[in-house]
């Protein structure tokens, strides 16, 4: 089937690409301007990009090379970059076609769209996860730009992934189209793909170069300025809450946790944070090259402070 992709990528280009293009500029508007895809979010990536971004997928959770493409983090229209915490917003269709199936993938709904296109006896195929997606019920047709649900905020206490919108594109066996939307779960779509009946191909080789280069920020520029975040605090609860908000606040960052002060500044590399809590008390210290502002407190109470503060000293390095 790799050799299928490669021999009709060009035809499948040709066939929706001007559509899919067209869909990809719609997603998110009017409230991102452009989509940042740090390493971990990018499709075929080993390695996860929440928590500790030193695992690859298989240690993480036994999973393989990354599927698709994760809007995770944003450059928002009139707001400084880059920001995260993108449940709620509006998940459009990609490309017409038909609400095949909807399966649960522990965060939402994952809502399969069928595509009119076919090629040698296979299906090319849309995938949208993590979705509150009440808005596409099963069979019925959508066109391009219709609203499919939202990004669905984990309910997970103990997650540490950011919220966010996974996309997929795939070819899958023509024969398995006809599969009833009831007998189908996420472990299917797993067992397809390592019988070779499911294939998947890079999202972002369907946009047409001018609307990537326009609407992706990607590669050096996506990477953050600061390296790692290293936390601690009084209780293991306390610390747990801590990791939890910095590593949903500032996704594709490394993400880590020590159970004190000493153990903490041993984590800490070139261009890191590090957060401390003392009685709701936030210090925040950092390494290497970071220019802190001037004006800016590096103690305080409460999350938002701490967020902000952090957001302030990614903003003030950024290289875009």
């Amino acid at each position: 089937m790799s050799s299928l992709i490669q021999l009709n990528e060009e035809a499948l280009r040709c066939a929706i690409g001007k559509e899919f293009t067209s869909g990809i500029q719609k997603l998110g508007k009017p409230t991102v301007e452009k989509w940042v895809i740090r390493p971990g979010m990018e499709f075929a990536s080993p390695n996860i990009w929440w928590g500790d971004t030193s695992k690859t997928r298989y240690d993480s959770y036994g999973g393989g090379p990354h599927e698709g493409l994760d809007f995770a983090l944003a450059q928002k229209v009139d707001t400084r970059p880059f920001q995260a915490g993108l449940q709620g917003l509006g998940v459009s269709t990609l490309l017409r076609g038909r609400v095949l199936w909807r399966f649960d993938d522990l965060v939402g709904d994952t809502l399969i769209v069928a595509s009119d296109y076919q090629s040698q006896g296979y299906r090319f195929l849309v995938q949208y996860s993590h979705i509150d997606s009440q808005a596409a019920p099963v069979g019925s047709a959508v066109e391009l730009g219709q609203n499919l649900g939202t990004i669905k905020r984990s309910d997970n206490l103990k997650s540490v992934t950011a919220s966010h919108l996974h996309v997929s594109t795939a070819f899958l066996n023509e024969d398995l189209v006809a599969t009833p939307d009831s007998s189908v779960t996420f472990d299917h779509w797993l067992q397809w793909e390592s019988s070779g009946k499911l294939h998947y191909l890079d999202p972002l080789s369907l946009v047409a170069p001018e609307v990537r280069a326009a609407q992706f920020i990607i590669g050096s520029e996506a990477k953050s300025p600061i390296a790692r975040l290293v936390s601690t605090g009084s209780s293991r609860d306390d610390r747990a809450a801590i990791r939890r908000v910095l590593a949903r606040a500032f996704p594709g960052i490394q993400s880590l946790n020590a159970k004190n002060a000493e153990a903490a500044k041993e984590l800490t590399d070139s261009d890191s944070i590090l957060v401390s809590n003392n009685r709701e008390l936030w210090k925040i210290e950092y390494t290497g090259n970071l220019q802190i502002p001037s004006t800016l407190e590096l103690s305080g109470y409460g999350f938002k402070f701490l967020v902000d503060t952090i957001s302030l000293i990614e903003y003030a390095n950024a290289n875009i």
